[in-house]
């Protein structure tokens, strides 16, 4: 599927996608494996987070806006 999708874009932002995400993997690493503070106690702030981002998707699907989209874009 991700071979699909790269198809249809261009070779440089493919590579920039895989980029961007190998560092940023990278950095959360490197940042779990030096820290003290513990991410298990973060558990119902993410819940409520994921049914924000859910209920803006619905939302994003009947306002169909490029500031919409750029804004739901950013808060995921």
């Amino acid at each position: 599927m991700v071979g699909m999708i790269a198809s249809f874009y261009d070779t440089e932002a493919v590579i920039m996608a895989v980029g961007i995400t190998v560092v940023v993997c990278f950095t959360v690493v490197i940042f779990s494996l030096q820290t003290k503070y513990d991410f298990t106690s973060c558990r119902g702030v993410l819940i409520v987070c994921l049914v924000v981002l859910i209920l803006f998707s619905i939302l994003c699907i009947f306002i169909r806006n490029r500031i919409v989209d750029i804004v739901y874009a950013s808060l995921g």
